[in-house]
């Protein structure tokens, strides 16, 4: 199983989005965790509803990206973890491809997947003179 972890902080319409996708494109072997860093109540309430089924952690502060991750993963039951963005739309197969090439590869520790533009284009990053 997978074990999808999100952090939002606000921007709940971007969560249900990318839930929406998930709960389109896969037929059930995932969870999903979504870890909520401190939004405005009023925002969560209006769509806390659409969110069943998913398990939803408060944090009374925002953590950051690192730890809310971590809380996430400490609540996790299934043995391929995915770190998804809340704004993501994911693929119909991505599911499908990641749990086979884990237990294909079960020395791997982590897997980066590929972003897509919304035109389906590769996204590429391009380091600046400000990057570094």
């Amino acid at each position: 199983m997978i074990s999808v972890v999100m952090v939002q902080h606000n921007r709940t319409h971007l969560t249900l989005q990318a839930v929406e996708s998930i709960r389109e494109h896969d037929a059930g072997g995932y969870e999903i965790i979504i870890v909520d860093n401190a939004s405005d109540p009023v925002e969560l309430l209006n769509v806390e509803s659409r969110l069943s089924g998913c398990t939803l952690i408060h944090s009374k502060m925002n953590l950051g990206f690192g730890t809310a991750s971590n809380i996430g993963a400490h609540h996790a039951r299934g043995d391929v973890l995915l770190f998804l963005n809340n704004d993501t739309i994911i693929r119909a197969e991505i599911f499908d491809k990641l749990e086979a090439y884990c237990h294909k590869h079960p020395e791997c520790g982590a897997v980066g997947l590929g972003l897509e533009n919304v035109d389906g284009t590769l996204q590429v990053f391009r380091p600046s003179a400000r990057s570094g």
